[in-house]
C-alpha cells in the first residue's frame, strides 16, 4: 500500500481516541448553552420519525473500576464504594427520560451495549434495576444483541445471572494478556483459570456468544509471549 506523504504529515499529530462519534472533544461542559443540543435533538427526531425510521442502538457507560489498569485511557472512576452505583443509576434514569422526550422510542432496539469502566462493578441488585429501567423505556426483545464488557476479576455467578435476567446474550471478556510478567507490568493480575471459570459460568446460563479483548504492544510483551496468549 502506498500512502501519500502529505497524508502522513497531516495525520501524524495527537488526536482524540476515536472510540465514539462525535468524539468527546466535540461536547461542551454545558450542553444546554451550545448549538450542539439543538443539533442533537434535531438529529434524533429526524432519524426516529416516519415509516422508514432506523433501529436504535443503546450504549450505557458504567465508569467505575476497583483498581486502575495502567494502560487504560477510558473515562473511569477508581473506587471500592459500590454504593456509588446507586447515584449513577439515578442519573442514568434521568438521562433516559430526557432522551425519550426527543424521539419516538417505539422502533426496534437492535443493539444494547454496557461498557466502562467495569459494568460488573454494579452489584446484582443494581444490575437488576438497570435492566428494569431499560425494559420499561425501550422495546428490547430476544432479537436485540445485548452485550456487556466483563472484567473476570470482578464477576461472579450472581452478577452473571443478573445480566442474563435483563436479556444479555453476548459478553466481551477483558483479558489483554495471559503472561504473568505482562500482567504485573500493567497492574492487572488475572490468572488464566479466572477467565476460564467466568467463561464457563456465562455459557452455563445461556450466554454463549463470547469474545476476548486482547492488547498488543504492552510493556515487556514479546512476539513469543503474545503467541502464547493467543494459544
Amino acid at each position: 500500500m502506498n500512502v501519500p506523504f502529505h497524508l502522513v504529515e497531516k495525520y501524524n499529530v495527537p488526536g482524540p481516541r476515536y472510540t465514539s462519534y462525535p468524539t468527546a472533544v466535540e461536547f461542551g461542559a454545558d450542553l444546554s448553552k451550545t448549538k450542539q443540543e439543538k443539533r442533537w435533538r434535531n438529529t434524533l427526531q429526524r432519524d426516529r420519525s416516519g415509516p422508514g425510521a432506523r433501529g436504535l442502538s443503546l450504549y450505557f457507560h458504567i465508569p467505575f473500576c476497583y483498581s486502575l489498569c495502567w494502560y487504560c485511557g477510558c473515562t473511569k472512576v477508581i473506587t471500592r464504594n459500590s454504593d456509588r452505583g446507586d447515584l449513577y443509576l439515578d442519573y442514568l434514569e434521568k438521562e433516559m427520560n430526557l432522551t425519550l422526550d426527543s424521539f419516538d422510542a417505539r422502533g426496534p432496539v437492535r443493539q444494547v451495549h454496557f461498557g466502562g469502566g467495569t459494568p460488573t462493578f454494579l452489584r446484582p441488585g443494581q444490575l437488576d434495576r438497570l435492566g428494569e429501567l431499560i425494559h420499561e423505556r425501550f422495546p428490547v426483545d430476544s432479537e436485540t444483541e445485548f452485550s456487556v464488557e466483563i472484567d473476570p476479576r470482578r464477576c461472579d455467578r450472581d452478577r452473571i445471572e443478573a445480566l442474563r435476567r435483563m436479556g444479555c446474550n453476548r459478553a466481551s471478556l477483558g483479558v489483554q494478556d495471559t503472561n504473568p510478567d505482562v500482567q504485573e507490568a500493567i497492574h492487572r493480575i488475572q490468572p488464566f483459570e479466572m477467565t476460564r471459570d467466568v467463561t464457563a459460568m456465562l455459557r452455563s446460563v445461556g450466554i454463549g456468544r463470547i469474545n476476548l479483548d486482547l492488547i498488543y504492544g504492552l510493556p515487556v510483551q514479546t512476539i513469543q509471549s503474545f503467541q502464547q496468549t493467543l494459544d
